[in-house]
């Protein structure tokens, strides 16, 4: 998230009871990433042992993202997305987190969520949809 406006690539964690997420150690988006189509190929690191992720661009290792699992944002999101007929059932969804305001507040961004294939295979969706934020707030820890 480092060309976004008020976003760092600082590590960002949340409960310790919180358990890690398995993803594959790599991303590739055949499309890009919305408003970057030349950026396809990114690591997944996971952030201090939880459900937090760090994608960082192979095509521009300057360029990163920190995500969560699609359900710790808005539980339900995935279930959504399979009935808008926008995600399989055996693919996986990550959302991407940003920073706002003074004093910053960790916001998810709902409404372009990345859809994970098994082996690593993601794209990028724009869902318009009345439930979905561009900068929902995360539940609290231990919700």
């Amino acid at each position: 998230c480092g060309s976004m406006p008020g976003c760092s690539r600082r590590r960002c964690s949340m409960s310790s009871a919180d358990t890690p997420i398995a993803h594959p150690a790599s991303l590739t988006f055949p499309a890009g990433i919305i408003g970057l189509p030349e950026l396809t190929r990114f690591e997944v690191h996971a952030v201090d042992d939880g459900p937090v992720v760090e994608l960082v661009s192979l095509d521009d290792p300057a360029f990163g993202l920190l995500a969560v699992p699609g359900e710790l944002a808005r539980p339900g999101l995935e279930e959504l997305l399979r009935e808008l007929d926008l995600a399989a059932a055996d693919e996986s969804v990550l959302v991407v987190l940003s920073t706002h305001g003074d004093p910053p507040a960790v916001t998810a961004n709902l409404v372009g969520p990345l859809v994970v294939a098994a082996g690593g295979v993601a794209r990028q969706l724009v869902v318009e949809h009345p439930d979905l934020s561009l900068r929902a707030p995360l539940p609290a820890a231990g919700r």
